[in-house]
C-alpha cells in the first residue's frame, strides 16, 4: 500500500480569494492581502449593478466612503466591515461565499465579480 502522509496543516490557500460571509463583513484572505493590500490601512468600495461587480481600491486616508481594511497583521486575513455596503446595493449575504478576485491595473483596484 502506498499511504502518503499529509503534512500541510492549515487552509490557507496561495491564490487570492474574497469572501461576502453571511455576517455582512467582506473577507480577504493572507494571499490577496500579501498580493493587493500589504501594509494599507483603507479601502472604498464600489458596485456596477449591471455587470455584478464589486470593485475594492486602496485609499491613504480615511474620508468620505472610505472603510477601515482591518487586518491582524502579516500573512494574515484581512476584513472590511462592509454590511452597509451590502445592504445599500442589495447585494446577497444570506450565505457565504467566496470568489476569485482580478486585478484591474487600469484602475488600481481589484474586481469581484459575484454572478
Amino acid at each position: 500500500m502506498a499511504l502518503e502522509l499529509f503534512t500541510k496543516k492549515g487552509g490557507r490557500s496561495s491564490n487570492p480569494k474574497v469572501t461576502i460571509a453571511r455576517a455582512g463583513y467582506i473577507g480577504i484572505n493572507s494571499a490577496c492581502m500579501d498580493k493587493y493590500f500589504k501594509g494599507k490601512s483603507f479601502v472604498q468600495l464600489y458596485w456596477d449593478k449591471e455587470k455584478q461587480i464589486i470593485g475594492i481600491k486602496s485609499v491613504d486616508k480615511e474620508g468620505e466612503g472610505v472603510f477601515t481594511l482591518t487586518n491582524e497583521g502579516e500573512r494574515r486575513p484581512g476584513s472590511i466591515a462592509g454590511r452597509s455596503f451590502l445592504k445599500y446595493y442589495e447585494i446577497d449575504f444570506s450565505k457565504s461565499r467566496s470568489f476569485y478576485p482580478d486585478w484591474n491595473e487600469k484602475e488600481d483596484m481589484l474586481i469581484i465579480k459575484i454572478k
